[in-house]
């Protein structure tokens, strides 16, 4: 995540809505939630996620998990 917001700044992805761990996992970093849509091959509802260039990507001393 650090390499990726190095090269790029502000990151931003799609997680489904029922993806709970995933959820979790981009809330701790800091995502913000974008908008909501529905995915049109599963019909199942996504969530488009911010993290703004300016947030801290990962506490200190996080090694995952």
């Amino acid at each position: 995540m650090e390499k990726a917001r190095a090269l790029r700044g502000e990151l931003e992805l799609e997680v489904f809505e029922r993806n709970l761990l995933g959820r979790a996992l981009y809330a701790k970093i800091g995502f913000e939630l974008m908008h909501q849509k529905i995915d049109n091959p599963t019909g199942f509802e996504v969530l488009r996620l911010r993290l703004a260039a300016s947030n801290p990507v990962l506490p200190t001393g996080y090694v995952g998990g």
